[in-house]
């Protein structure tokens, strides 16, 4: 089990992903390197969201990870009001 939260919305992903389960990332930032991005993950800890990098192939995405899409657009609404941006991408 691992889990993530933003904003106060946790996820918790149960056991091992499989090919058919879905996922949506919310993503909050995407840099060139991943020195950027650790840089970027320092700042949105320092607001008090938490994230990871989600890609470290260019580009290097900054996010989190949801089971369900209702719950990173719930993030996601929360993060704007905070005057944060991002977008919700589905994963599989």
């Amino acid at each position: 089990i691992y889990e993530r939260a933003v904003a106060g919305v946790t996820s918790v992903t149960p056991g091992v992903i499989g090919s058919n389960t879905m996922e949506f990332d919310l993503i909050l930032g995407s840099f060139k390197d991943t020195v950027n991005a650790e840089k970027f993950i320092q700042k949105l800890k320092a607001d008090g969201y938490q994230a990871t990098i989600l890609s470290d192939k260019e580009p290097v995405r900054v996010g989190t990870k949801f089971k369900y899409y209702s719950q990173a657009k719930k993030a996601l609404e929360e993060l704007k009001i905070k005057s944060h941006i991002g977008w919700i991408i589905r994963v599989n």
